[in-house]
């Protein structure tokens, strides 16, 4: 029998020491060890949380230590004192002998990108489904992921399937070729997201790179617009990595960071209208060090919550080292 997922642990011996992590209580894994299972959405929806709160917890503790600094002397402290962000979610993905996610297969893409000189349009995150290191974790390195006895998974090029029996060699397949979706088990969602005949639906993203202090600092941002099989519904998020160049190489970058997004979301269930315009979303924007900053407006969540399907006039407002880029996604 599962155990309840725990909360996590806050307390540590020192600012970046290893936590046992109690969020990977309860989570089971089917494939020959190399996906994760959860029962429901609410357990995966429970884990993401007690994820997300550890990992906050963790590099706010570390922030608190160092007040005051100015951004080059406090990620130069972060490197000499060999602070790693993402160790609470290492430490998660360490409990599971056999399973790679997609967070280190994204992360080790990125190693690649910045030791091959960071060039701006080859960026690896373009093709990066997910954009949300937690979600990241709980996904295997192909895209793949078991829920209420599904396994849901997102090929490179986009296109999601969901295999409705839960059948490893179905999922093996598949990552080889799209033609064995004809199993009669496979529900197949392209990656236009096109739902219920409308073109509101459509996925649509846009992003780019910002440079700064002569060259020598840069984000990569992005916007997107994106219809979830997973969840049944849509999100927009906005998202940014920090690089600066250190003895003329680009590295990751700890430095004052935030995203906020906001726009209009329609309903395509309100009368009259496929694309009926249902309200306002406004999410908040904290800035804080980090090397990476995702804020987005829909998300799993409880049935019901957060029924967009699409977005008018989205805009991401990026905020970095004291300044501010805002941009809004155009539909075509």
């Amino acid at each position: 029998k599962k155990e309840p997922v725990g909360s996590p642990k806050t307390d540590s011996t020192s600012h970046h020491a290893l936590r046992s992590s109690s969020c990977r209580e309860g989570v089971e894994t089917a494939c020959n060890g190399t996906l994760l299972v959860f029962d429901d959405l609410a357990e995966f929806q429970a884990v993401y949380d007690c994820l997300t709160q550890e990992y906050e917890v963790h590099n706010d503790d570390f922030e608190s230590n160092y007040v005051g600094l100015s951004d080059i002397v406090f990620d130069d402290t972060a490197d000499a004192l060999g602070f790693v962000d993402e160790l609470p979610l290492i430490d998660f993905e360490s409990g599971f002998d056999d399973f790679v996610s997609y967070r280190r297969y994204s992360s080790n893409l990125e190693d690649v990108w910045l030791a091959n000189g960071a060039i701006d349009n080859q960026h690896p995150d373009q093709l990066n489904p997910f954009g949300d290191e937690i979600m990241e974790t709980l996904i295997n390195a192909q895209g793949a992921v078991m829920i209420g006895g599904s396994i849901f998974f997102v090929a490179p090029d986009g296109t999601q399937y969901e295999i409705t029996n839960g059948d490893c060699h179905v999922l093996t397949c598949l990552q080889v070729d799209p033609a064995c979706a004809d199993t009669g088990n496979v529900i197949t969602l392209p990656r236009s997201g096109v739902i219920q005949g409308t073109d509101c639906c459509n996925d649509h993203e846009f992003w780019d790179v910002h440079h700064y202090n002569n060259n020598t600092r840069k984000f990569w941002w992005q916007m997107k617009w994106h219809y979830w099989q997973f969840w049944d519904h849509a999100t927009f998020r906005g998202q940014m990595k920090a690089y600066r160049q250190k003895n003329g190489n680009w590295k990751r970058h700890k430095t004052n960071l935030s995203v906020k997004v906001d726009g209009k979301w329609y309903e395509p269930n309100l009368p009259d209208s496929l694309c009926k315009l249902g309200g306002n979303f406004n999410e908040p924007q904290v800035v804080k060090k980090r090397r990476k900053r995702t804020n987005r407006y829909g998300w799993f969540g409880s049935p019901g919550y957060y029924p967009a399907y699409h977005e008018k006039e989205p805009s991401a407002l990026f905020h970095y080292g004291g300044s501010t880029l805002t941009k809004e996604l155009t539909f075509p």
